[in-house]
């Protein structure tokens, strides 16, 4: 939703930010740096559901953030998961740019749900591990 949302309210000035802050994100993910990521990826959607100019869904976010951290940090810590991200979050910025709010919106769906089957899988070896 903020994704096709912002697709339709981001300012060239926004596009600008989340650009740069894709290029940090990115900066950690070469330098492997978890805690780096975790709050490169967090500014990240943090500028984009504040594009989005929604805020009953800048509510609803902030009451999740402690869940949305811990599940950020283990999906992020999976081996190649901070690099796809990277990849996925240009895709959403550049349909985003191009106002293009369906491809945007059908992005952000792909991108959530390959980081929850990040976490997942990452659950099940540590389930395995215990095992």
């Amino acid at each position: 939703m903020a994704a096709g949302l912002a697709a339709e309210r981001i300012t060239d000035e926004e596009i600008d930010r989340l650009d740069r802050s894709l290029v940090a994100y990115s900066e950690q993910t070469n330098q492997q740096n978890i805690e780096g990521i975790v709050e490169t990826d967090t500014d990240f959607h943090d500028l984009l559901y504040k594009a989005s100019r929604n805020e009953r869904l800048m509510v609803m976010i902030t009451h999740l953030r402690e869940i949305i951290q811990r599940v950020r940090t283990v999906s992020l810590s999976q081996p190649g998961r901070s690099k796809d991200a990277v990849d996925e979050h240009r895709q959403i910025v550049d349909a985003i740019a191009d106002r293009n709010v369906e491809l945007a919106q059908t992005l952000a769906r792909e991108h959530i749900y390959n980081a929850e089957n990040s976490m997942l899988n990452s659950l099940k070896g540590a389930n395995k591990k215990n095992d």
